[in-house]
Formats: structure tokens, C-alpha cells, sequence
């Protein structure tokens, strides 16, 4: 059977283009629902809110896309629905206030044309925007301790990083422009990871390759062994941006069951470490099946392969085998963290990725 990865990219749910703009519908929509439940509690902040949302349904499409998918507008709505449980105090209320004065300075600013569809890189140094400043922020709370064996930092990329970067985004669309979609549209940003503290930041570290998290809008994060070389840096920027996507494809629909379930799924393949388990959580081995189901069908091509010089069959029977072990584990206790629309979507991705007749 001829394998192909175009149905993988086909649909309103796989469409990378579609499910960002699901994403960026929404997140317009939780500014309306702030907008009413603040009326009472702060009615100049709801004011204000009211505006900025007649000024964004009134901005270019693209600068609307920009704002609404951007990390610091994203989880300061984010936290603010996190805190309207307490009323709308602490972090989530100032979040909410500063994303306002944020949209205000985007919009005076509105007749220039924006950036664009393209990879913006985090800033640590000088005169940070607020994109980088949230994203700094939230790393160093949700992610700097779980992805290296020390504590974990954004810092200024390697020499000649950017320069990388661009050939990974032009290695991307020289062999589909639809895999180059899948980043820009769903990860908008990414930094660059290191040991936080400056004097054991050379020779080797044990720090993820790459890594993502919902709790960090848009973004996902590489460290040195990613920018090793343009394939392998190409490789890293989709394998995250496969992640990020389905971040918002969860969040537009109604796929999980809130509540927690204890069971785990053994990756025998990793090598298990204090900041690195092999007994993945549900949430983890979903995120992972989502992405073997794609590069077992990306291996399997033929342009793909040569493109990233890639030699025989192991990497495509490895990623299979892993993605079907998931599946198994998936399809024994989905009922326990998956609606039965959560079930559908991921059987239709297997059937997709070959994995089911």
C-alpha cells in the first residue's frame, strides 16, 4: 500500500490554516465572555475590553491573527478565566488589564502591515517586547525545571541560529509548503533553551532536544542539540509545532474529560530520568501518538526522506511501531480522559496514518 501524509493535513480538524483560525475564533470569543463577567466586578476594564474587541473585529485579518495567537494575549486570557473563580484576583486580573494595553499598542500601529506568517525568535536580551517578556515568564514558571537535569533558561541563541532557523523553515517548504504551515500557523514562536546557570553551559547537557507546552501559547522551544544541522532543526520545528497544534485543536473542542486517571503508558524506548519519566500520563501519550501517527506517514515519503537524508527503513518502522503501541494503550483506556468525540477524532487520525483498515 502507497502510504501518503496529505490526509493527515486535510479537513477542519487537520487543516493546519483551519485549526489555528478555530483557535484564534475562540480565544475572540473567551475576550466576550471577560468583557460580561467583568462588567459588574470592574466595569472600566470591561469597557475597555469592549473597545479593544470593536478595534480588533475592525483590524486586517492578518494583524488579528497576530494578536489573537500571540502568547501574551493567549495566556493572559487564559489565566483570567483560571481566575474568575476567585474572583478575577491576582495574576489572571492583572494579566487581563496588561493584554488590553498590549492590543492598544498593536493597534496604534495598525496601518503598518504586520509581520507576517513566519517564525518570530524569543528576545532575552535589550528591549524585549512583551511577546518574548510573557513567554520568558511563563517558561521559568511551568517549564524551566522539567526539561533539563538542572534548571532550564531562555537565553540568546548560538551563533548563527537564525541563519539555521531559515534554512530549516526553507528545507520545510522545499518539500511541501504544507509542512511549513504546520509551524507558522500553530508555533508562532521559538526559544532557545540552555542550563540557566551561565558556568556549566558548555560541553554536553542533559537537556530535551526539543519541547512544547500548553501552558506556553504558540511556543515551543529548542536547545543545542536541535541546531546540530538544518534537518535536524527542521525535524524539531515540526515535531513541536505537531504539538502546539493539537493544543488547539483540544482547546476549540470538546475532546477531553475533565478529571484525572492514573494509569500510565510505558515508553520502553526512553531512558527514564528524574526530569524525563517513562511512564508517560494520558495527556502525554496522546500528545506523542499524535505525532508518531504523522512522522511514520512523513517517513514513509520518499521526497521527505531524501530531503532529510534519510537512510533506509528505521526510522519509519520505529516511528510506526511506537505510534501503534500507542494507539493499543489509547484504544484500552480512552474512555477514562477522552469524550466519545475525543475517540473519533484520534481513530480517524489512525485511519489517516495507516493505522486502521
Amino acid at each position: 500500500m502507497v502510504r501518503s501524509y496529505g490526509p493527515l493535513f486535510e479537513g477542519e480538524l487537520f487543516n493546519a490554516k483551519s485549526v489555528a483560525a478555530a483557535a484564534v475564533n475562540k480565544y475572540g470569543q473567551g475576550l466576550i465572555v471577560l468583557e460580561d463577567h467583568l462588567e459588574n466586578v470592574d466595569p472600566c476594564l470591561s469597557a475597555d475590553i469592549r473597545l479593544l474587541r470593536q478595534l480588533l473585529t475592525e483590524s486586517p485579518p492578518a494583524l488579528r491573527f497576530e494578536l489573537l495567537s500571540g502568547p501574551h494575549l493567549r495566556s493572559a486570557i487564559d489565566a483570567a478565566f483560571i481566575d474568575a473563580h476567585a474572583d478575577l484576583k491576582g495574576v489572571g486580573y492583572k494579566a487581563i488589564s496588561t493584554a488590553c494595553k498590549l492590543l492598544s499598542s498593536h493597534l496604534e500601529r495598525a496601518p503598518s502591515a504586520p509581520q507576517g506568517l513566519g517564525l518570530n525568535i524569543v528576545q532575552v536580551e535589550g528591549d524585549c517586547d512583551l511577546e518574548s517578556q510573557a513567554i520568558e515568564r511563563l517558561f521559568d514558571r511551568f517549564m524551566s525545571r522539567n526539561v533539563a537535569k538542572v534548571k532550564a533558561a531562555i537565553v540568546e541563541p548560538a551563533d548563527g541560529f537564525v541563519q539555521l532557523a531559515d534554512a530549516a523553515a526553507d528545507l520545510l517548504i522545499s518539500v511541501d509548503r504544507g509542512l511549513y504551515e504546520q509551524v507558522v500557523y500553530n508555533g508562532r514562536y521559538v526559544g532557545f533553551i540552555d542550563y540557566a546557570e551561565n558556568s556549566i553551559r558548555s560541553g554536553y547537557r542533559e537537556i530535551a532536544q526539543s519541547v512544547s507546552s500548553h501552558l506556553v501559547p504558540s511556543t515551543f522551544f529548542v536547545s543545542y542539540h536541535s541546531a546540530k544541522d538544518t534537518e535536524t532543526l527542521a525535524e524539531a520545528f515540526l515535531h513541536e509545532s505537531l504539538h502546539k497544534k493539537l493544543s488547539n485543536t483540544l482547546y476549540v473542542n470538546n475532546f477531553l474529560i475533565d478529571g484525572e486517571y492514573s494509569g500510565k503508558f510505558n515508553s520502553y524506548w526512553n531512558r527514564d530520568s528524574r526530569w524525563n519519566s517513562n511512564q508517560w500520563e494520558c495527556d502525554r501519550a496522546v500528545y506523542a501518538f499524535h505525532f508518531y501517527a504523522h512522522f511514520s506517514n512523513f517517513y514513509h515519503d520518499e521526497k521527505f526522506k531524501d530531503a532529510f537524508k534519510i537512510n533506509g527503513r528505521a526510522k519509519e518502522t520505529v516511528a510506526e511501531e511506537r505510534g501503534r503501541a500507542l494507539f493499543e494503550w489509547m484504544s484500552q483506556t480512552w474512555t477514562f480522559y477522552l469524550t466519545q468525540q475525543g475517540w473519533e477524532f484520534f481513530s480517524e487520525l489512525s485511519r489517516r496514518a495507516g493505522y486502521l483498515q
